[in-house]
């Protein structure tokens, strides 16, 4: 996965003009377990390895797939409350 990482990384910083840093700072070990308490869940394998890689992706960074990006924990917290408060009755996220 690291090698698949910096091939991403490296496109990434080639299609933004403005050269910010590609991808946010690793999330710890600590941070990852704190976000599956507040989700209630266990990430997959492969999420909890991609965070220890990089937390998300800087505002205004070029998108993964088009306007795309990767969330920081933090935003994935935050967008599963609003998703949650929006469908109260869809299940939990």
């Amino acid at each position: 996965m690291e090698r698949s990482f910096e091939i991403v990384a490296q496109w990434i910083e080639q299609q933004d003009p403005n050269r910010k840093r590609p991808f946010s700072e690793p999330a710890s070990a600590d941070e990852i377990e704190a976000t599956e308490r507040r989700l209630g869940l266990k990430l997959p394998a492969a999420v909890r390895n991609l965070y220890c890689l990089a937390n998300g992706q800087p505002t205004g960074a070029v998108g993964l797939e088009g306007s795309f990006v990767l969330l920081s924990l933090d935003g994935i917290i935050d967008a599963a409350a609003f998703l949650n408060d929006e469908f109260p009755d869809g299940g939990t996220i």
